[in-house]
């Protein structure tokens, strides 16, 4: 008898590894442009608020208009679709935030990242920014990976803005 689907292996594709140091990201921040920039004269040449996709590794722009692809998503959310499908999950370097997104709704929440002594990032400091050196939290990331890998994200994307009464598909889309 001939079985059909039989699955031998199944790979499933994790978040890229992070840097141990939150710094590394600004050193590999400042040397990129924004690639509609490139194009157009016009445009400030720096990426203004970039983001790294955390399922492919690519750096885009956020929250800006320069490399729009298409009139009603924003960048992020046109990547999510191409990249990740349904969620994309994206670190906010300059915000020091991990965006989630499942169009058209989204998530903000921290980033693996603590200081020297078990903090994470302040808020009240500038939307995240910190001044003290922050450092991968081993835990923090496999809790991130393990909400990734089990497809909890969704869920708790939709949850968090059900509760919160925060249903602006037309905020998060422009991401």
């Amino acid at each position: 008898m001939h079985r059909l689907g039989t699955l031998e292996w199944c790979y499933l594709r994790g978040l890229v590894q992070l840097p141990r140091e939150y710094s590394d990201f600004f050193q590999q921040v400042a040397p990129l442009e924004c690639p509609q920039a490139v194009h157009d004269n016009t445009l400030n040449k720096t990426m203004r608020n970039p983001a790294k996709c955390l399922l492919c590794g690519e750096f885009l722009c956020s929250m800006s208009y320069c490399c729009r692809k298409d009139p009603v998503y924003g960048n992020l959310t046109y990547h999510t679709k191409m990249c990740g499908g349904d969620v994309g999950v994206f670190l906010l370097i300059w915000d020091c935030k991990i965006l989630v997104l499942s169009p058209p709704l989204g998530l903000l929440m921290r980033i693996p990242y603590l200081d020297e002594y078990g903090e994470p990032p302040s808020s009240s400091n500038g939307g995240g920014r910190t001044i003290n050196p922050l450092f991968l939290d081993q835990t923090l990331f496999d809790e991130l990976q393990s909400s990734w890998l089990r497809h909890a994200f969704i869920e708790k994307v939709w949850m968090f803005n059900d509760q919160q009464g925060h249903n602006l598909p037309n905020y998060w889309a422009d991401m």
